[in-house]
């Protein structure tokens, strides 16, 4: 891309585009110990994995692609591709082949709803656009403290319609349980369960998220100045 010009560098950079969200399906499926996990979506640990690991694939391609609305497009690609997994997986049946075996099931067992990281790309976007002529550093702490204030605004109160029976149906995957997953233990996904011990930890932890945010900004800068760099 970094060599091509017109109407073929324009498709290289949707390539980009595209790979970018395959790889920020790979790591965000790393942390999905804790953003996988519906019941942490009031919990520090939820937004400090979450501003590690989005940023800097957002910022990095964005940066790279040189598209105005480059991170944006990558988190609408990767919502799209994961709500499609989540909506065709079921479709096909299976059976568990392993014990115990607590839950039944006849289909496959789809992996839970996307992250809604559309908001916090939109402020990268906005914030990176409206101060393209400010420091690098001085961008990542504004970006790194709008991504995460879009995060909170939209995935706070969407975790409680999360743990509603109104998410209990095919779109949102709420009432899907894998094999090992006892009925008498259903409702423990419908709970919020508090990472932090204390209100105190939770702000530590918070402070935490939103330093790691910005860093991951700063990171995803660096990293796709340098992939602008790259000749072959």
């Amino acid at each position: 891309m970094n060599i091509s010009s017109g109407e073929r560098r324009a498709k290289f950079n949707w390539i980009l585009l595209y790979n970018g969200s395959l790889l920020l399906c790979l790591l965000l499926m790393l942390g999905y110990e804790y953003i996988g996990d519906q019941t942490l979506m009031h919990s520090a640990i939820y937004y400090r994995v979450l501003g590690m690991i989005a940023p800097v694939v957002l910022v990095g391609i964005a940066r790279t692609s040189g598209r105005r609305w480059a991170a944006t497009i990558v988190a609408s690609i990767y919502t799209g591709l994961w709500l499609a997994g989540n909506w065709i997986f079921p479709l096909f049946p299976a059976h568990a082949k392993l014990g115990p075996v607590f839950t039944p099931i006849t289909h496959m067992v789809p992996l839970g709803f996307p992250v809604l990281l559309l908001p916090g790309a939109i402020v990268l976007d906005l914030v990176l656009n409206r101060l393209s002529g400010r420091g690098d550093t001085w961008k990542a702490v504004v970006a790194g403290i709008g991504f995460m204030a879009a995060n909170l605004a939209v995935n706070w109160p969407f975790a409680y319609f999360m743990m509603s029976p109104h998410a209990r149906n095919w779109v949102f995957a709420m009432n899907e349980f894998g094999y090992s997953f006892a009925p008498s233990q259903y409702h423990l996904a419908w709970e919020f369960h508090p990472y932090e011990k204390t209100r105190a930890e939770f702000w530590v932890g918070m402070l935490i998220a939103l330093i790691a945010t910005a860093l991951s900004v700063r990171i995803g800068m660096l990293w796709g100045d340098w992939m602008r760099r790259i000749r072959r």
